[in-house]
Order: C-alpha cells, then structure tokens, then sequence
C-alpha cells in the first residue's frame, strides 16, 4: 500500500515535459474552456491534463473491434 503514492508521483512526475511546455497535446484545452466556480481553483495545466486523460478513457472505453489472435 505504500507504494501507491510513489507510484502517483513517479507517473505525474512522468509528465514534467507535458506540464512545462506551451505546445503538448491538447496542453491549452482548459484555456479554451474556462472553469465554472466550482473549478476554478484547479490550475489550468491540472485542468487540460485530467480531459487528456478523459479522452483516453472514452477512447479505450469505445474500442471495440476484435482482434483475431
């Protein structure tokens, strides 16, 4: 169990490079879509990077082609 948090760190810490640059995928999302008052508090880089991973999901979640081996 305590590696669970060493391993949230390592993964976020795993995407410095995504965090620190202006151009990564989909990294100005929330800058498009400004939070309500509810969100607001979150940073918009914490922001775009939980709807990347959102989209992940929903992506994963809607594959669904067989594969054949």
């Amino acid at each position: 169990m305590a590696m669970v948090p060493t391993a949230a760190v390592v993964y976020v810490a795993s995407w410095w490079g995504w965090f620190v640059s202006d151009n990564g995928y989909n990294r100005q999302w929330a800058t498009a879509h400004p939070a309500d008052a509810t969100w607001s508090w979150v940073p918009d880089a914490a922001r775009s990077w939980w709807n990347y991973h959102a989209q992940i999901l929903d992506f994963h979640r809607g594959l669904s082609t067989p594969h054949v081996y």
